[in-house]
């Protein structure tokens, strides 16, 4: 339970969360390769992991070049372009095969705590902005967010939060961990 909660996303309006989110333009490294936002290293880590499973050498190639546009320098100049790029945007997606995602699942934690965990230790704003948060709820917004909506959620119903001034996980729609 928790008395207060604190949204973020890349637009928040409380500006120091916004750097929790993956679309801040704090740069991370993970596995070797550096990324210019949390959202590339996110799509670009995915992609090379697809390319593990490719099943003809062209594709193979064509997985690792893709994923290559994510890294630093990038021409995906912001989070959002990343996340076209990485996702089913119908303009700029890329479509990934079921087969070449598989146990992709697993390894999209690891990757998402590698880039959380690269944050905190090389940027102070993050490190401020837990600490000044650290009894708090912390909630990636995604008011589109359904129950089996992993990483982001939102709070259901707000009238029930503000009358009570507590917040339990019964609140929350979408799978948030929160070890």
């Amino acid at each position: 339970m928790w008395s207060e909660l604190v949204r973020f996303k890349s637009k928040s309006a409380n500006v120091p969360v916004r750097c929790l989110s993956n679309f801040a333009l704090l740069s991370v490294t993970v596995d070797g390769s550096e990324y210019p936002t949390g959202e590339h290293a996110f799509h670009g880590c995915n992609i090379r992991f697809c390319a593990t499973n490719a099943r003809t050498p062209a594709r193979l190639d064509a997985l690792r070049e893709r994923a290559d546009m994510f890294i630093n320098p990038s021409k995906l100049n912001t989070g959002l372009d990343a996340k076209r790029a990485g996702g089913k945007s119908k303009t700029y997606g890329f479509k990934l095969e079921p087969s070449e995602l598989y146990g992709w699942d697993i390894e999209a934690e690891r990757v998402q705590e590698s880039i959380c965990r690269y944050k905190l230790k090389h940027y102070e704003e993050v490190r401020q902005v837990l600490k000044a948060n650290k009894s708090k709820l912390l909630l990636h917004q995604d008011n589109r967010a359904k129950s089996d909506t992993i990483w982001v959620g939102r709070v259901k119903p707000i009238a029930k939060v503000e009358k009570t001034k507590t917040i339990t996980i019964d609140d929350i729609i979408g799978q948030i961990n929160l070890d």
